[in-house]
């Protein structure tokens, strides 16, 4: 009987280890999200902004920082669910794409920057066009 208990003992903390690297290694891969200011957001326009929302190809993908922004309660699970994009703005330097999710709320976007050039987010912004442009 002792034996079987130590022989259980050992199961229980080779399984306890196994857990603990599983969680280790979830995190170490987590993605890590960055709210941009105001300044920073504004920084990504050009002059001219495209819609490039139908003939847009991904040069990242968004969906694990989608992921995580739905962790946060940012980003509504039924939005990254369904991979709902509302629209896709290119700058014309084709140096950023403004990437529009929608929210429970009209006129209000999290907005995905890529970076075209280092292939990276750059970071979300909470868009309030109410707040921006005075729609009621």
């Amino acid at each position: 009987m002792k034996f079987l208990t130590l022989i259980y003992d050992k199961i229980k903390r080779s399984k306890s280890l196994f857990f603990n690297k599983l969680f280790e290694t979830q995190n170490a891969f987590r993605v890590i999200t960055y709210q941009l200011t105001e300044t920073e957001y504004k920084n990504t326009f050009t002059y001219k902004m495209l819609d490039v929302t139908e003939n847009a190809f991904p040069t990242v993908d968004i969906w694990s920082y989608v992921q995580e922004l739905v962790a946060e309660n940012i980003v509504m699970k039924y939005v990254y669910d369904r991979k709902l994009v509302e629209l896709v703005y290119r700058n014309s330097e084709n140096t950023f794409d403004q990437v529009l999710l929608p929210t429970d709320s009209m006129n209000i976007y999290i907005v995905i920057i890529v970076d075209l050039k280092q292939k990276n987010i750059k970071g979300h912004f909470k868009l309030d066009l109410n707040k921006e442009y005075g729609i009621d």
